[in-house]
């Protein structure tokens, strides 16, 4: 059986890029996830039962980034966090190449398609289906990625792709 330390330690990777997608800054990212670290580490010190422990410490991280106010909440394209270092962001760029991978096929294509400049006029026309059957079936798409990423909201998603296309 793995050490709670041990286990934590190896979630720290993935606990930091999640703070970079939630926070605002670099400083507020190793913030939340120290707190997030702290309380986990808090409750397992106290003898607290934690049935899996990658979600429990991710769930954590966000309640924690919700506590900030909201003015550290917004994110503009000047305070965005990038990685600068290239194994980081081939990390991430691997954990959403993974995500669609588990995505249903028809899906995980459709992404792709948009991601390469499809239209959903185009795509729409290409499947024989209305406009409005192609957005809803992206959306799906979208959302099942951002669950497989762990990620709170389309906002998130869309951050961790742009970053992404910057590498």
């Amino acid at each position: 059986m793995t050490h709670p330390k041990d286990a934590l330690e190896q979630l720290i990777p993935d606990l930091m890029r999640l703070a970079r997608i939630l926070a605002p800054d670099q400083a507020r990212a190793e913030d939340l996830a120290q707190e997030a670290l702290l309380k986990v580490w808090t409750r397992i010190a106290q003898g607290g039962e934690i049935a899996d422990l990658r979600p429990y410490l991710m769930t954590v991280l966000r309640r924690e980034r919700a506590r900030l106010p909201r003015d550290h909440q917004e994110l503009d394209a000047e305070r965005l966090v990038t990685p600068t270092d290239p194994a980081q962001s081939r990390a991430t760029l691997r954990d959403v190449i993974r995500a669609m991978e588990r995505l249903p096929p028809a899906q995980a294509q459709l992404l792709h398609r948009l991601a390469a400049g499809a239209s959903y006029r185009d795509m729409a026309q290409q499947l024989d289906v209305p406009i409005g059957t192609v957005m809803s079936r992206a959306a799906r798409a979208r959302a099942g990625l951002r669950r497989q990423l762990q990620l709170d909201s389309p906002q998130d998603l869309s951050r961790l792709l742009a970053e992404m296309s910057d590498v």
